[in-house]
């Protein structure tokens, strides 16, 4: 034997006093709702990871030239940031076409989008 020799009496109440604490934290409940809470915080990441890349892509462009852009992702950019100010002001539909990319200086037509998106959540 390895040396460890525990007690039936000693097994029982440390089987007993298992069973006493999941008893006392729900541990069945909370269980359950890890899954639930695991997928909460996975999405929340994603969130906070699209943000930061939009954030990155609108502040990116001191000094930026011309270059081709896509508007359309331009605009999705530009609602994620500005989003949450508008979600309880503004119901949102997006309705995008196809267009070819445009060149322009993508950082000033973002803050165009801005402004242009502040106003329709700004009460007439």
């Amino acid at each position: 034997m390895d040396g460890c020799y525990c007690q039936p009496e000693a097994v029982r109440q440390a089987r007993r006093a298992v069973a006493e604490c999941r008893e006392r934290v729900d541990a069945d409940f909370m269980v359950g709702d890890l899954l639930p809470l695991v997928s909460e915080a996975q999405e929340g990441a994603e969130r906070v990871r699209r943000i930061k890349h939009n954030l990155q892509d609108f502040a990116h462009s001191t000094g930026e030239e011309r270059k081709p852009v896509d508007l359309n992702a331009g605009m999705e950019s530009t609602l994620h940031i500005v989003w949450n100010e508008l979600k309880y002001k503004a119901e949102m539909k997006r309705e995008y076409g196809e267009l070819p990319q445009v060149s322009c200086r993508l950082q000033q037509l973002n803050q165009v989008f801005v402004n242009l998106l502040a106003k329709t959540a700004q009460p007439i």
